[in-house]
């Protein structure tokens, strides 16, 4: 289908190759639905949004959400995404080294390869991060301190890569 604001509504043009195309003064399209507002799937490219301002505008519990056999989402520009408000990632998160410990081991919920970047840091007292080992077998990295805990020492991770 492919639609303008009122001189072609309703009608096909056989000589694009676009499934749907619209043009407006205000917006090009405007999809809602009771579950999905617009589902873009194909082999290649889900959705192509180019415009001189924004490419995509959405809002909702999950405004926008993307899953992917290789890569869920590509960001490129300038500034390749600008956050407002707190960011969540599943490979980062806290680990509580014991009274008397020097590492404690976290599953970080990510492939483990040679080349991961670990970030630690302790949050509470009680001893300093000295290093990260990584097990790539175990998807697993072990976070060690420069000394045994003199008490519970909580460190925050993040795995990139």
């Amino acid at each position: 289908m492919f639609a303008t604001n009122e001189e072609y509504a309703g009608t096909t043009d056989p000589g694009w190759i676009d499934g749907i195309r619209a043009v407006g003064n205000d917006r090009g399209g405007y999809f809602y639905g009771v579950n999905y507002g617009a589902v873009a799937s194909s082999s290649q490219v889900g959705l192509l949004a180019d415009a001189g301002d924004v490419g995509v505008e959405a809002s909702g519990d999950t405004a926008v959400k993307a899953a992917g056999s290789d890569v869920g989402l590509v960001a490129e520009g300038p500034v390749a995404i600008q956050a407002q408000g707190a960011v969540t990632f599943s490979s980062a998160g806290r680990v509580t080294v014991p009274l008397g410990a020097s590492s404690a081991v976290v599953t970080p919920g990510t492939d483990v390869i040679n080349s991961s970047m670990v970030l630690a840091t302790a949050q509470t007292r009680g001893g300093q991060v000295l290093r990260v080992t990584r097990n790539t077998t175990a998807d697993t990295v072990r976070i060690h301190l420069a000394a045994p805990a003199s008490q519970p020492v909580q460190v925050a991770y993040f795995v990139i890569g």
